[in-house]
């Protein structure tokens, strides 16, 4: 239980960035709880999200890596998803980077 904790607390600490200003309104949170990072989005507007491509970023803009997603999410809906990064060093993360686009 106390690792449950120290990884929701590491969650905390990461920068949720979606770049795209086409996809405004739209509402993320992350959750790492080991290997894994769950992605919850909230899209309360009328256009399809599609999220193309998640990266993962040091405190200094370097990327770590890059993960290519397809995730579409319908207008007025909720949707979650996850990624799995076993070779990752975790305690270098301090930013992630959402793809995505509009229609």
């Amino acid at each position: 239980m106390w690792c449950n904790v120290g990884y929701a607390a590491h969650s905390e600490k990461i920068d949720l960035i979606m770049p795209q200003p086409k996809c405004n309104g739209i509402e993320l949170r992350v959750v790492h709880i080991k290997e894994r990072y769950y992605f919850y989005i909230k899209n309360p507007t009328k256009k399809k999200i599609t999220i193309n491509y998640i990266k993962f970023l040091t405190k200094d803009d370097d990327v770590m890596t890059t993960s290519k997603v397809t995730k579409v999410i319908s207008p007025f809906h909720k949707d979650m998803f996850w990624l799995k990064k076993s070779k990752l060093m975790h305690q270098y993360l301090q930013k992630i980077i959402v793809g995505c686009d509009s229609k």
